[in-house]
């Protein structure tokens, strides 16, 4: 197995913040709320990022490594993470008295409306996924002529894994027989 070695500039690819992305599928029920709040309170110029080509293609991108393929990041799996118990104890006693009026259903409903964008896939995008559940790293279907960002992105450790894991998954059958 290769060693990987994280390069500083995977660092700036996208928003600090956007490292919550993964919250979605995190086990952990308060990250799920603190992503979906956070989510609804961005700053005007981290709102204007996530409309911008090049955020998607970097999100979609880096989105390989999510536990989950990102075509099951629904709504309806949202809703299912979000519960009013879990705002009461874990998001309310963390949050300025003015803001704990939210309960699930509207949280799932604005935190949706500002990342739906972003899991609805063209099918470029939804190839590219599918490669990747493959073993197979596609980057040219998301930055076509950049092989700038294909280089940079094609040896970000976190895709490096996940590929590294679905080949030895899909070979585990072939090789304990």
């Amino acid at each position: 197995m290769n060693e990987i070695n994280i390069n500083p500039q995977f660092y700036r690819l996208v928003p600090s913040w956007m490292d919550n992305a993964g919250r979605f599928s995190a086990p952990q029920k308060r990250h799920r709320l603190i992503f979906a709040w956070d989510v609804i309170h961005l700053s005007e110029p981290s709102a204007a990022i996530l409309k911008t080509p090049e955020f998607r293609a970097r999100f979609i991108a880096l989105s390989a490594a999510f536990e989950q393929p990102l075509q099951t990041y629904t709504y309806a799996r949202l809703r299912s993470l979000l519960r009013d118990r879990f705002i009461t104890e874990q998001l309310t006693p963390s949050l300025l008295p003015e803001n704990t009026t939210i309960n699930a259903e509207d949280l799932a409903e604005k935190s949706w409306s500002q990342v739906e964008s972003l899991l609805s896939l063209q099918s470029h995008e939804k190839e590219y996924i599918d490669a990747i559940q493959r073993g197979e790293l596609r980057l040219d279907l998301l930055f076509h002529n950049n092989e700038k960002e294909i280089a940079l992105l094609g040896q970000h450790p976190a895709i490096l894994w996940k590929l590294e894991n679905v080949r030895m998954h899909r070979l585990a059958p072939i090789l304990f027989t």
